[in-house]
């Protein structure tokens, strides 16, 4: 299958989940997610928000739950600048204010100037619609996300969260598509590389 075949599939299938299904995965994401890696060996987290009318996995619910589980780990939340085709990060506060922009994205309130370096981020967990099994990617096809990793440092960690277990293999794959470390889904966790 490739990319654009695979991001029409699984938006598919993503829409046809109940709200009780998402519930319940994304409990089971959460939980194999902790046993895939520490969160206290990092000092800096970058984690998208998910886009509601989408279905994408409730990070805002798996962040809750780091944050109390890991109140020293330091979280940063992306900013998109649509017009320059551009991500950022910046800080969570406890007073950070979030609006939807007009892609339906939750980001901080926050102007741009205060974003933090691409370099100083540990770890990642990236949005997908889909995985293969090599740790290829499907995104939105916007290019997000390969743009900002290709400012991060070699080894920052990237982890895909995704609903669905992964394709054997994705075609189509361009030259500056990052690949992600770690895979986790419902029902198990992958690592790559």
């Amino acid at each position: 299958m490739n990319k654009e075949e695979a991001r029409k599939h699984y938006k598919k299938l993503r829409s046809l989940l109940s709200e009780e299904d998402r519930v319940a995965k994304d409990q089971l994401i959460l939980t194999n997610l902790l046993k895939a890696i520490s969160f206290k060996n990092f000092s800096l987290l970058h984690c998208f928000l998910p886009i509601a009318k989408l279905n994408e996995i409730n990070t805002s619910f798996i962040l809750d739950n780091i944050k109390i589980l890991f109140p020293e780990l330091k979280i940063a939340l992306p900013i998109v600048d649509a017009r320059n085709n551009k991500m950022y990060s910046v800080l969570l506060k406890e007073d950070t204010i979030l609006q939807t922009n007009a892609l339906g994205i939750p980001e901080p309130l926050v102007s741009i100037e205060k974003s933090i370096a691409p370099k100083d981020i540990d770890i990642m967990l990236i949005p997908l619609l889909a995985a293969d099994m090599a740790g290829n990617r499907v995104g939105y096809g916007k290019g997000f996300y390969d743009q900002y990793l290709s400012e991060c440092k070699a080894d920052v960690l990237k982890i895909g969260l995704s609903y669905f277990q992964p394709l054997p293999e994705l075609k189509g794959i361009a030259p500056h598509d990052i690949k992600i470390n770690i895979l986790v889904t419902p029902d198990q966790i992958l690592y790559f590389n």
